[in-house]
């Protein structure tokens, strides 16, 4: 729209002044295309590369005629383990199979007291029939273990929990406290 006195002219598709207007008043709208159809306009931003199907922790893909689920990164304030994609061989899956990434994390005590925080000290992707309770970071045993579901299988089928990498994993009061992004 072009603001015209206290009104605004709408446009019309094609028409140069909107798409200039869009563009200047759009963020992040250099290098997008900019499309008018049936009298609304469509912003497609521009893409510096291509797409991956990629889902950190959360997808299947074959490699060697092996199906492997995929890896991805587990991190801290301070550490970032890389996870390998972790081979489940050929043979069909299993309904009710279960996947989850095991933590293992170092809580931080001063003074008989468990602070918020600590260390990651390793990641790994296990399987097996129910996903296993935390063993969770105490003042007088600081070493834990986590565990975040990543799917189950039906049907032959890998049906993930969610998508992405491990981001600020931390503790406090022996809870485990994360946040998961591509």
């Amino acid at each position: 729209m072009i603001r015209k006195g206290n009104g605004f002219d709408i446009g019309v598709p094609g028409d140069q002044r909107l798409k200039d207007a869009i563009s200047q008043r759009t963020p992040n709208a250099f290098g997008a295309t900019i499309t008018h159809v049936h009298g609304s306009t469509i912003i497609t931003p521009h893409r510096k590369g291509p797409r991956t199907p990629s889902c950190p922790f959360g997808s299947l893909y074959v490699a060697d005629a092996t199906r492997k689920l995929r890896g991805g990164v587990v991190s801290s304030v301070a550490e970032n383990i890389t996870v390998e994609d972790f081979d489940i061989g050929t043979d069909p899956l299993e309904d009710g199979l279960r996947f989850w990434l095991k933590i293992s994390f170092t809580g931080l005590v001063d003074s008989g007291v468990l602070l918020m925080g600590g260390t990651l000290t390793a990641a790994e992707i296990d399987f097996g029939d129910s996903l296993p309770a935390n063993d969770p970071c105490t003042k007088d045993a600081p070493a834990g273990t986590y565990y975040i579901d990543l799917g189950d299988c039906l049907n032959n089928r890998f049906r993930k929990s969610a998508c992405g990498n491990i981001t600020s994993f931390t503790q406090c009061k022996g809870l485990p406290g994360w946040a998961r992004g591509v």
